[in-house]
């Protein structure tokens, strides 16, 4: 499965280079939107970044992230941007509802690549059939 050239990653990172965009421009936006979105799509994008990479390096594009992996990325974004940062500058605060959208969107990454339901894409049986 294709990583930074998927449809998903693709409309993800513009939703994203929008929101900075705006931001940037100091565009007013619903609180909503200024304290999660970014956080919701974090790890989705860094995780299928780093996957991208580690696949060019190693000159293999069948490699995944596996499930330890994942969970690292979310671990260390947790703690460095919820306990480490927060300590050290103020524009950075402890939120808890921070961390749920990091394991959100380590999940939504992870459903993402582990083809968890393959029922839901068009034309499975013809896929199967020509196998």
């Amino acid at each position: 499965m294709r990583t930074v050239s998927h449809p998903v990653f693709i409309c993800l990172a513009l939703i994203y280079a929008v929101y900075y965009l705006l931001k940037v421009t100091g565009t007013p936006l619903p609180e909503v939107i200024t304290s999660y979105l970014s956080d919701l799509l974090s790890l989705f994008i860094v995780n299928t970044v780093a996957l991208s990479l580690i696949r060019k390096i190693k000159g293999n594009d069948h490699i995944e992230l596996s499930v330890p992996v994942i969970t690292f990325g979310f671990i260390t974004f947790t703690v460095f941007f919820e306990y480490v940062m927060p300590r050290t500058d103020p524009y950075y605060i402890h939120d808890t509802m921070d961390v749920l959208c990091y394991g959100m969107s380590s999940l939504a990454f992870l459903v993402w690549r582990m083809d968890i339901f393959p029922s839901m894409r068009k034309n499975t049986v013809n896929r199967k059939a020509r196998r």
